[in-house]
């Protein structure tokens, strides 16, 4: 026979019976397959420059303001900027590869949509 019950109560029902484990110190060596204990923070950006986080197109925001579906804006995309480029000039837009360097004229990626 089964139990219905709503959500909030099926979650307080789980947390109930659950219990969390305590944090286990090993090797880096024997830690695959494992999950991290507490959250890891990096010391410093590596790499050292803005990049992207996606392949899409870098433009400065300012230039989509009002943009829409209806209300769309087209760009002239003159270049590709990949990971390992150096972007020194500024255009109107480019089409940028994932963590490739971002110039600092660019503060936007249009993430490119998957078809």
């Amino acid at each position: 026979m089964y139990l219905s019950v709503e959500l909030p109560q099926a979650v307080k029902m789980i947390l109930k019976e659950v219990k969390p484990k305590e944090i286990e110190y090993i090797p880096l060596l024997d830690s695959l397959n494992r999950v991290v204990g507490k959250p890891i923070y990096a010391e410093s950006c590596i790499p050292h420059f803005r990049k992207s986080p996606f392949d899409g197109y870098a433009l400065k925001s300012s230039q989509i303001k009002g943009a829409s579906d209806i209300n769309p804006i087209t760009f002239k995309v003159i270049g590709l900027v990949k990971a390992g480029d150096n972007l020194d000039h500024i255009i109107e837009a480019v089409k940028i590869m994932t963590g490739a360097p971002a110039h600092p004229f660019y503060d936007a990626v249009v993430k490119k949509r998957k078809n």
